[in-house]
């Protein structure tokens, strides 16, 4: 089976990490996948990739066109390809609701099958014929290890309680100063808060070993890597209820969910912090296989989509 995908790409022109990682479990499943990145960025730059996408389409000749995020989706069936596979990840149904509007024609007429991360975000393009696929987190990669051989590869400060902030503080949806005030407010000088950002995603398992707990404050959220990613390490997570992350977490002790509240936020750090010190780490990466929350399981789901537009 050939698979083309289609995303926006990084400005380095490669996939971006959760594009990436999707297709590299698809390549060890069998599948002969390649990646057609867009490369530039705003209306001009989608409508310039055009040609070359049709361009690519004839060369490739794939079974299936799968398309991330809406915008590249919107795209690949304007090649006039079909059949064309659409990912629509968290962010864009928190969008406007024109983009919601199209989203929900392109489901309808364009689009062979459509993939969603959650049933709320089903809900939220009032569709019930879509596909909720869940990314899949890279087991192999992501994996316990000793806490001194993974903080020693890191930037992180070994005599201190260690909580990570896994993203850009200076994305707005990411709710960087709550998590700063949450921190801020324990008034603990043995406790620090780090955002760790701008680093290879294979570095990633060495933070979430080190770690004794990873915070997220998010506004909103599809099905957020890097809560599964660190249940995988066992690392305790301490998150705001956003997309899927409750029910992912469901029945894993040592991960905690808040409200927006900063004091509630503080209150869940702390009781992560005395998990880790009377019982260490989680069972997350028990939790995570045993809900086919792994890149392999999430693989299968994706080529039986494949299948079923194929035939």
């Amino acid at each position: 089976m050939k698979v083309l995908f289609v995303s926006a790409g990084t400005r380095a022109g490669t996939p971006a990490e959760v594009v990436k990682n999707q297709g590299e479990a698809l390549a060890g499943a069998g599948v002969e996948l390649k990646h057609f990145c867009i490369g530039r960025g705003g209306l001009w730059g989608y409508l310039r990739a055009l040609p070359r996408l049709r361009r690519e389409l004839k060369l490739f000749r794939p079974d299936v066109v799968h398309a991330h995020y809406s915008l590249s989706a919107f795209i690949a069936a304007m090649s006039g390809f079909r059949p064309v596979v659409a990912s629509i990840m968290g962010s864009e149904t928190n969008g406007s609701s024109v983009h919601r509007l199209l989203i929900r024609l392109f489901i309808r007429f364009f689009w062979t099958e459509t993939i969603v991360k959650t049933n709320a975000m089903a809900l939220q393009l009032r569709k019930a014929d879509v596909h909720i696929i869940p990314n899949g987190v890279n087991t192999d990669r992501f994996r316990p290890m000793q806490r001194e051989d993974a903080i020693a590869k890191t930037s992180l400060d070994r005599r201190k309680t260690n909580i990570i902030f896994v993203s850009n503080p200076d994305r707005l949806e990411k709710n960087w100063q709550l998590a700063a005030k949450a921190v801020s407010s324990l008034n603990d000088e043995s406790v620090q808060l780090t955002a760790v950002f701008n680093i290879n995603n294979s570095d990633l398992v060495y933070y979430y070993n080190a770690a004794n707990v990873l915070l997220l404050t998010s506004k909103w959220e599809g099905s957020p890597n890097v809560i599964k990613e660190a249940m995988a390490c066992n690392c305790p997570v301490v998150s705001t209820d956003v997309g899927d992350v409750s029910s992912i977490l469901k029945d894993t002790e040592g991960t905690y969910i808040t409200s927006f509240d900063y004091k509630d936020i503080a209150e869940k750090l702390s009781e992560a912090v005395r998990f880790t010190k009377t019982k260490g780490r989680t069972n997350g990466r028990e939790r995570i296989i045993a809900k086919g929350l792994d890149s392999k399981s999430v693989s299968e789901k994706l080529i039986n989509v494949y299948m079923s537009v194929i035939k």
